[in-house]
């Protein structure tokens, strides 16, 4: 007897499928990617303690930020730079080493005004003991130590200093230096290099901790004993950052260096406001337009290097360029009429760039390319720390981590064509030149 065959799915539900398909297709579609989440940011009540939970890395991190003088000058430079050596030194010394059990990973990097150490150890493990590291990094190196520290990073900075831009350069941050100081900075030596290795732990560090143990580590931390030499009170005060002089308004002036060994270059340099400043996202996204400009310059225009530093409380901007300086008509207002529409918006600028290229699509492609590159780098759990240590160093932990990024989209883009003019102005800037006329 044959028996019936059944279809294994009813054709009318096979019609309705077909034609549902693609309207949710549709639908999905309209939804967009899932928008990017990221970490909340852990504050202590009682200790100078950031974290973040990082649950998909594989190691804890913990950062010590320990403030310092502003490394502006060449000199001051080298003092960050010999402190930071001198750290490393007593980080891979065997009694050390014996404290950092846990630790894989033990680096020192000098930024601008602080040194950072970080440690790296796998999830799970205990968390380092900081009382007898800190009270082990605290003693001061032997003065042998510092001089030969001071000596090797000195012949360094030498050899770097020989290339005609860093001349340049180093002649700005010079410059800077003592408009701030009222005088020139003096050379640093081993002594000072001792006094200020001793000044870096006058106040505990600064804790950045993140990892996929960060809130039990916080909790740890927070409930530790008193460091030792620093008292409850001390290690729960508002970081103390070390006196660093203001920026002053940048002042016309030109300076010259003459090398008959070195080829003609010269520098477009001013000081600038410091991270904390309300404008930082417009600062951020003017110097990343100009920096799209000058990559369409015809390829023979030749060398230029655009320099921009920022501290907690000042910052400076360098454009260096081959030849001689020459001045154009600004026509800024040709490319931005909704700006410069006014005759007594016109003025000279440095002919660095052709202005008619900062336009609004330069403008949004720079916006969109910076955020993408940000979101991708706050989707990195460096990225997520390196974020969090700027915002707790600058004073800025009412933001979250990807407050930035909401800075960045607000920034109106007729504001960045008027930014860029005023960065290239004679009036605002410091012009050094290298063999000019």
């Amino acid at each position: 007897m044959a028996t019936e065959h059944k279809p294994l799915f009813n054709p009318l539900y096979l019609k309705a499928l077909i034609m549902i398909l693609p309207v949710l297709i549709v639908i999905f579609a309209s939804l967009g990617p899932k928008a990017a989440s990221y970490p909340e940011i852990g504050q202590s009540e009682t200790q100078r303690l950031y974290w973040i939970e990082q649950p998909d890395r594989p190691d804890n991190e913990l950062r010590l930020l320990l403030p310092a003088t502003l490394a502006l000058d060449p000199e001051q430079r080298i003092l960050q730079q010999t402190l930071a050596a001198l750290l490393q030194q007593r980080l891979h010394q065997p009694a050390l080493q014996a404290l950092l059990i846990p630790v894989q990973d033990s680096q020192v990097t000098a930024l601008s005004d602080y040194l950072q150490i970080s440690l790296r150890w796998p999830a799970g493990e205990k968390l380092p003991e900081l009382d007898p590291i800190l009270q082990a990094l605290q003693q001061t190196p032997e003065s042998d130590a510092a001089t030969a520290a001071l000596t090797r990073i000195r012949a360094q900075a030498y050899l770097e200093g020989q290339d005609p831009a860093q001349r340049l350069l180093n002649r700005l941050q010079q410059q800077l230096q003592q408009q701030m100081r009222q005088s020139a900075a003096s050379a640093i030596s081993a002594a000072d290099v001792l006094q200020q290795y001793h000044q870096l732990f006058a106040q505990p560090p600064l804790l950045i901790l993140g990892g996929p143990d960060a809130e039990p580590l916080a909790d740890k931390l927070n409930s530790a004993d008193d460091f030792d030499g620093f008292s409850g009170a001390e290690r729960s005060r508002p970081l103390r950052h070390v006196n660093q002089p203001k920026s002053v308004p940048a002042q016309p002036l030109k300076l010259q260096l003459v090398d008959a060994r070195q080829p003609a270059m010269y520098l477009l340099g001013a000081s600038m406001p410091g991270r904390d400043a309300e404008d930082y996202a417009a600062q951020l996204l003017t110097i990343r337009s100009l920096q799209r400009a000058l990559e369409l310059r015809p390829d023979d225009a030749g060398y230029y290097r655009l320099v921009w530093q920022q501290s907690r409380d000042s910052g400076y901007r360098a454009l260096i360029l081959d030849g001689q300086p020459t001045r154009a008509q600004a026509v800024l207002e040709d490319a931005q009429p909704s700006v410069m529409k006014s005759p007594d918006k016109r003025g000279l600028v440095f002919a660095v760039i052709d202005t008619a290229a900062i336009n609004a699509a330069l403008i949004d492609d720079t916006r969109q390319q910076l955020l993408q590159q940000l979101r991708e780098r706050l989707q990195t759990p460096q990225g997520q720390l390196d974020q969090l240590a700027t915002l707790a160093f600058n004073n800025l932990t009412g933001q979250r981590l990807d407050t930035i990024l909401d800075q960045l989209q607000a920034v109106p883009g007729d504001d960045i064509g008027l930014r860029i003019a005023h960065y290239l102005a004679p009036e605002t800037q410091i012009l050094i030149t290298l063999n000019g006329q």
